[in-house]
This record gives structure tokens, sequence and C-alpha cells, in this order.
């Protein structure tokens, strides 16, 4: 009897627990839901082989940071270019600006690692993931930001070879497309592993609502080959321009400002009309071309914040400037500011980093100064026939950076703009950020040295502006010099377009960390997926990365 009561009271319990739970908004477990069919998974084996005949020509950029055994950066590599998926695997080139890597030090391997490794990490494999190839197995159900994603573990079948991707992958339960997968590749048990762990990460945009490549975090604490002395790395891909859009135009408006303001620029603006409508079309030439291969954003909300603090800048120096001055911005990491004609380019990665608009300031100024001052574009970039070269080779003879002389002119009058600003009252802020240029410039060298301009202000750059350093009061100690990289500025892999994102206060300035962007569904209607053909492509095994 007592056995029969303790049974009833444990029913009523649990029924009284199931009402609870749904009366506070919590969802009882119901019984696990059966793996995806047979049928499901080679619907999402043909999705994805079609997937890869979609991908075509796209820009990648990798940036590496060594670290110490303490988790100190100890050094950095930079790479971009352009590569493509073929039937007969990826085909990449490399950009290499000539003035970017300085001369080689004896003994010392600038770049240890493989290119095409990275780029690799784009897809599971360039040969599809069949079932003829590779064991699925089924471990449960995650959401992933808003993502509801069916997760198996794949492991390459044993006379499949080696080279072939082994790890977990996410499939979109919406759209049976991959969206996630971390892991590596096989490897000879008998030979170090030429390649490293990662988590690579799909976004979903374009007409077609594709889940494309965005980006991927590689981090290792014990390489079996030392990179320059560290076992430890932490890296980033970033890939997009699958479908490059061309801005129709700039839309901002010209500065003028009253000629009753006292001016800080004693000459006369040395441009005529006729002349700058000259250097006009040279900017817009260079502009397009850069534009249209994927080193430029498309104009968005971007530039017109950049631009509102460039207006803010001109506004009070009492200057009569009488063209628009544009805002840009070039879709690379290493952190730099140059000007285009009348146009202000800024890197994302400089955006990224900058803790405060007083910071964006001081960064703008000298650049702007140089468009006051009349400092324009080359004018071997007015022939048209210098842009019908190799993509790579126009990459390499692209530079504007300035003479001294331009320097020397530009930068006390920068400094002048930005202390007759309402931004001086943040010079704490802008100071605080000089200081972190200044600290990390010589263990990031790769980040610090520009790709087409001059050095940023505080790094290997004396000049008017490390006197703040000496006025400026101590910032507060909670205040971080700079973000992490990579945690203000998301690119869309489709178009290249950029968008601010809310950033991430993680004390760890210039650092990468790891930044996994978080799926999102589209907002537009929900459609059942057409499968698309899949392209034959031949079974290899991917690319190393180390060397």
């Amino acid at each position: 009897m007592k056995s029969k009561k303790h049974h009833v009271l444990v029913k009523q319990l649990l029924v009284c627990g199931t009402v609870l739970a749904v009366l506070s908004g919590l969802t009882v477990a119901s019984e696990p839901e059966a793996p995806p069919s047979q049928n499901i998974i080679k619907r999402i084996v043909w999705g994805e082989r079609g997937f890869l005949g979609k991908l075509g020509a796209f820009t990648f950029e990798t940036v590496v940071q060594r670290e110490g055994q303490t988790g100190d950066t100890a050094g950095d590599f930079h790479k971009f270019g352009s590569a493509a998926l073929t039937p007969a695997g990826f085909v990449v080139s490399e950009y290499a600006p000539a003035f970017m890597t300085p001369k080689k030090p004896t003994g010392v391997r600038r770049w240890p690692l493989l290119t095409p490794g990275f780029v690799q990490m784009i897809v599971p494999d360039v040969a599809g993931v069949d079932q003829s190839r590779y064991d699925w197995k089924y471990k449960g159900q995650e959401l992933l930001g808003d993502v509801h994603c069916w997760v198996f573990d794949l492991t390459p079948n044993t006379a499949a070879g080696y080279g072939l991707f082994t790890g977990r992958i996410y499939i979109s339960k919406n759209d049976l497309a991959i969206i996630r997968f971390d892991g590596t590749y096989t490897h000879d048990p008998r030979k170090p592993s030429p390649y490293l762990h990662f988590v690579s990460s799909r976004i979903k945009t374009g007409p077609d609502q594709l889940w494309m490549p965005a980006s991927v975090y590689v981090e290792e604490h014990d390489t079996i080959r030392p990179i320059q002395g560290s076992t430890r790395l932490k890296a980033r891909a970033t890939f997009w321009g699958f479908h490059p859009i061309i801005s129709t135009g700039n839309e901002s408006t010209g500065i003028r400002i009253p000629k009753d303001q006292p001016a800080i620029v004693s000459k006369d603006l040395p441009t005529s009309p006729q002349v700058h409508d000259w250097y006009l079309e040279i900017e817009s030439m260079v502009i397009t071309w850069m534009e249209a291969h994927s080193l430029l954003a498309p104009k968005g909300n971007v530039d017109r914040v950049v631009e509102a603090v460039i207006t803010n800048l001109v506004e009070a120096s009492g200057v009569d400037y009488q063209w628009p001055i544009h805002a840009r911005v070039v879709l690379t990491t290493p952190l730099e500011v140059f000007t285009i004609g009348d146009t202000v380019v800024i890197s994302r990665g400089l955006i990224d980093v900058l803790g405060s608009e007083s910071a964006l300031a001081l960064v703008l100024a000298p650049q702007v100064a140089h468009v006051l001052l009349g400092h324009h574009i080359d004018t071997n970039y007015s022939f048209p026939d210098r842009f019908l070269q190799p993509q790579d080779q126009v990459v390499q003879r692209l530079t504007f950076r300035r003479t001294a002389p331009e320097i020397g002119e530009a930068d006390p009058l920068g400094l002048a703009l930005f202390s007759k600003s309402s931004y001086k009252s943040k010079l704490a802020d802008a100071a605080l950020f000089l200081s972190g240029v200044t600290k990390n410039c010589q263990q990031m060298s790769t980040l610090f040295r520009p790709v087409f301009g001059n050095p940023i202000p505080g790094c290997n750059h004396p000049g008017p502006f490390d006197r703040l350093l000496e006025l400026t009061p101590p910032a507060e100690d909670k205040q971080l010099p700079a973000l992490p990289l990579g945690s203000r500025v998301r690119v869309d892999p489709w178009s290249g377009a950029i968008e601010l994102i809310a950033p991430l206060q993680e004390n760890a300035p210039f650092k990468l960390i790891a930044l996994i962007p978080i799926p999102k569904e589209s907002v537009q209607a929900q459609k059942e997926p057409t499968p698309l053909p899949p392209v034959p492509r031949e079974s290899h095994s991917a690319l190393p990365v180390l060397k």
C-alpha cells in the first residue's frame, strides 16, 4: 500500500511540475526528435555540391598573430588577394604591394604559412561530403543565433585517404544547407600535420539567400612546427566579393564654411575649378576600379559616419572649401588612412579598433589637411591602360603615400583642425588610442604597416601629434586604448558591403579573439530550398597550411 501511495504522490508532483513550468514560460522536454532521414541527408549532400558550383571568384584576407607563452602577441602576418574554386580545386592569387613588405631579414621566414590552405577552409571538402566518402553521425539539434540546426559529426572513411575534413557540421533545418563547420583535416599519423584547427562560418545573404562563406577563425596552442619560435597562434580569414556591388556615385554634399569664421589655412587654395575637375576624373577612375575589384566597400552608412566627423573637423577650421569631401572604407585590416583626391579612405581594420569618435577624428585630421592643402592624386592614374593589367599587378602599383614635405605641411594643420574642433574636449580618449598605438606597433608591425598609404600617427611617425601624449591627462583605468580586431565592422560576403555592430568591450586591444559570426535567418519569406545541380569535381586532399 505504501508503494502505491508513493507512486501516486510522484505522479502528482510531476503533473504539478509540468503546470508550474508552463505557467512560468519554461518548455518541457519532449521525446527527442528522430534523426533526419537518409533522403534528407542526400538532399544536404546534393545542395552542398551544387553550392560549390556557385562560389566562383572572391576576395580573401588572412591575419595571423603569433603568441608567446604568456598570451602576448609576438608577431603578426597579413595576406590578401583573390581566389576562385575551379573543378580542379582552388586557384589563389596573392596581392603584394611593393612597399608593404620590407626587405627580408637574414635567416627569418616572413610568411611561414601557405595562403591557399586558409582559403581551402571555406568548404569542408571541394568534392563534397558524400556518404560514399564520409560517415555521418547524428549528434542532435542546436540553436545557432535564431537558426535551428541539425548537428552531425563527420569522419572520412578509412579508404578515402588523408587530407579530408573531420569534425562537426551544422545544418540549417530550414534550408538544408551547411552554415558552420568546426574541425581540421586528417593527416598521415607518421608525419607532422600540415593542418590547423578552425571554425568556418557562413552568412545567409544575396538575392538567392545562400549561406555564403564569411570567415574562418583558427587557434592553435601547440603547432608541431614552431612559427618563428612560437607554437601558439590565432588567425582569421575573411571572405567577400562573391558578387560585388558598384556604387552609383557619392551622395555627400560640399562643405562650405562662412567667411567670417577665423581661418587656420593662411594660403589660398591652390586649385582652379578646371584643374580640379581633371583631378576628380582621375579620382573617379581609381575608386571605380578599386570598388569593382572588391577593395573598397560599396557606399553606405559607415561612410556617412566618417563624413560627419570630417564635417565637424572642417567646420571649426574656417576654411571655405567649395568641393565635397567624401569618405570610403578599404576592406583590408592593416591600420591606415589615406586620400584619393577629395576622398578620405580609412581601412576596415582601423574602424574596428577605434574606441571613440575623438580617436577617429585624430586619425582623420591629417588626411583632411592633405585635402584642404590641395595635395592631389598622382596623375599617372589618369591613363586607363594602367588598369587593364592583371589585377594583382594593378594592386601592386597602387600607392597613395604622401611625400615627407607633404606630411610636414599637413600634420601641423591636422593638429590645428583637431585642436579647434569639439573633439578637443575628449583629448584624453584620443591620446589613449595614440598611446596604445605606440605601445603595440612593434609587436604587431604588420598590422601597423599600411598597404596603400602612410602609417597612422603614433607608430614610427614622429610629428606634432606626439605632443598630445605629453599634454594629455591620464585616462581612467577602466578605459581601453583600442578594441579587438573584428569587433565593430561586419562584412557582407556577397557584396562586400559593411555595417557597424555593437563593439565588444574586451581587454584585448588590437588582438584577434574568437569572434564567431552569429547566423541569422533571412527576414524574407521562407521557401522550399531548390537543390542546385551538382558540379563534378576532382577528389583530392585539402591544401596544407603549414610548410
